[in-house]
């Protein structure tokens, strides 16, 4: 069999040429699309991550939350086991 104007492959399908490299640039190009995404994606999981770590570990600074626990009620409960615990008594 031979290529004729359509480039005629064997299974009798047309072959164009410009095409599969077409459609190859535009697979790369989705590839590429795809990891930009991924690429963005992890990058906020990143940033979230330690935004959450930064706003864990600052202090309380606060004077109206300062002011509050200020003005918890005292908790005087009696408990044995407590005891035991803080006063450094073994078991």
């Amino acid at each position: 069999m031979t290529l004729n104007n359509n480039h005629r492959n064997l299974h009798g399908y047309s072959v164009n040429f410009t095409q599969v490299i077409l459609s190859r640039r535009r697979a790369r190009r989705i590839q590429r699309q795809r990891r930009r995404t991924m690429n963005r994606i992890i990058q906020r999981q990143r940033l979230r991550i330690m935004y959450r770590r930064y706003r864990g570990i600052s202090s309380i600074n606060n004077a109206d939350t300062l002011v509050r626990i200020a003005q918890l009620p005292s908790q005087n409960t009696i408990n044995p086991f407590a005891n035991q615990m803080f006063n450094g008594s073994s078991f």
